[in-house]
């Protein structure tokens, strides 16, 4: 099982998001599309990724 709490997310998260956003202006939007296209791998290895 993979899980962080909501505090181990912001804190990996967060600096990511500063150093990136001075480079790139909408970088939540790419993340997100990478996430979704990240999706039918999760299910193919049995995660859950809602969780």
């Amino acid at each position: 099982m993979m899980a962080l709490s909501e505090q181990e997310v912001f804190g990996t998260i967060s600096p990511i998001l500063q150093e990136y956003s001075k480079r790139h202006r909408s970088i939540t939007r790419v993340l997100g599309r990478n996430c979704a296209r990240l999706q039918p791998l999760f299910a193919g290895l049995g995660l859950d990724f809602e969780k």
